[in-house]
């Protein structure tokens, strides 16, 4: 009887430590855009008016839509907010993620060969399309992750990491810091494969 009651004072105290990280805006923004990204549903907090910056964000980004194969190596990923350190215009959450790495996998493959199957598919799309591939350099990076993502899910590797993510307030608004900055490298590492590669083997897989 014991255990039972202390469990339960285990699991309260878990909700309502959780609920209390929720009075913080950057980090319902944050739960949200990570919602998003993982469900491509766009239109459920189209009308939420924390989320304007952000949605905007997401739009441009995903101009370029990712294959359904890619989309299923992070749609299983998670994310937990465990701390939150916010001021006026900047906010660093802390965050437990469970991801998707191609990383160890790639650690004794043959990469010359890995290249070359890659640049082949992407000449198949820019032979497609008639444009240079300077101008498909997005779709360069869709096959990528494409080849590797079928080549390698059954061997990818599900890992659990605690990150820090940085987000900024712009016209009262909260958003994840993009790429421009560098400061959520680890962040994109989860979503995007490449840029985890290319920080260990260099830009042998992006030339």
């Amino acid at each position: 009887m014991k255990k039972i009651i202390l469990g339960m004072l285990i699991i309260l105290t878990s909700l309502s430590f959780s609920n209390n990280l929720d009075k913080y805006e950057s980090k319902r923004v944050f739960d949200k855009n990570i919602e998003v990204l993982l469900t491509g549903n766009y239109d459920k907090y189209k009308d939420d008016p924390e989320m304007v910056r952000a949605l905007g964000e997401i739009d441009k980004k995903s101009e370029t839509k990712m294959s359904e194969e890619v989309f299923l190596s992070y749609k299983n990923n998670q994310y937990k907010v465990t701390d939150v350190k916010e001021n006026k215009y900047k906010s660093e959450l802390t965050v437990l993620v469970t991801y998707c790495s191609f990383l160890d996998v790639l650690q004794d493959e043959p990469l010359e060969e890995l290249q070359i199957e890659i640049f082949n598919k992407f000449q198949e799309v820019v032979d497609e399309s008639g444009k240079t591939e300077e101008e498909l350099e997005d779709e360069y990076v869709k096959v990528l992750l494409n080849v590797l993502y079928e080549k390698y899910k059954e061997k990818a590797q599900k890992k659990t990491k605690i990150i820090k993510v940085h987000m900024n307030k712009k016209n009262g608004l909260w958003d994840i810091i993009g790429f421009e900055e560098e400061t959520n490298n680890e962040l994109f590492y989860t979503f995007f494969p490449i840029l985890e590669i290319s920080e260990i083997f260099g830009d042998t897989l992006a030339e």
